[in-house]
């Protein structure tokens, strides 16, 4: 999934010349890799199978979120139907939170089997942004890499030096996988 295009940094800047999208088309295939390396997960809907250990409660979280959708749960072998309500029994699912009703995730090693699918298919509108905004800031500082301040008519101007702005990390950091795993 792109989460930057040349097109949305040209937007935003506004960049009217196509002189730089070759260094553009470099600096967002590296922002669209290197967000979902610093997330920690995969942004991409995708449908997975995994392993869980149960925790002896009704609540389990997923690896990968949102869940989009749930195609098959079983712990220690037995199949959990979906929940047809909040109230009848089986399985309901939120974001990264599988719930049982009338069940239990009991304890053990890899006893929770769920297929699930999770991810986005498109971008949500923030992430597209702050990686639209990292990659401008990018392309905005190709010259000064490295610098911490520059000398300009006499005064000494303090440029940005960190890994990325702090309004950008507000934006990403909801998304970050921080669950071990």
């Amino acid at each position: 999934m792109d989460l930057v295009t040349v097109a949305s940094i040209k937007q935003l800047a506004p960049i009217n010349q196509t002189t730089d999208d070759g260094l553009l088309g470099v600096i967002v295939a590296a922002v669209n890799v290197w967000i979902p390396n610093w997330l920690n997960r995969s942004l991409d809907s995708i449908q997975r199978s995994d392993l869980l250990d149960g925790n002896g409660s009704r609540v389990l979280m997923t690896p990968e979120f949102p869940i989009t959708a749930v195609a098959s749960l079983a712990v220690d072998g037995t199949v959990i139907p979906a929940a047809s309500s909040l109230i009848l029994p089986g399985y309901r699912f939120h974001n990264r939170v599988l719930m049982l009703n009338d069940y239990r995730f009991t304890r053990g090693i890899g006893n929770v089997e769920v297929t699930y699918t999770a991810g986005y298919s498109t971008p949500p509108a923030d992430l597209a942004f702050a990686a639209t905004e990292l990659a401008l800031l990018a392309f905005r500082d190709r010259e000064r890499v490295g610098l911490t301040s520059k000398s300009v008519a006499g005064e000494v101007i303090g440029l940005f030096n960190g890994e990325m702005p702090a309004r950008v990390k507000s934006i990403l950091q909801p998304y970050k996988n921080v669950v071990p795993l």
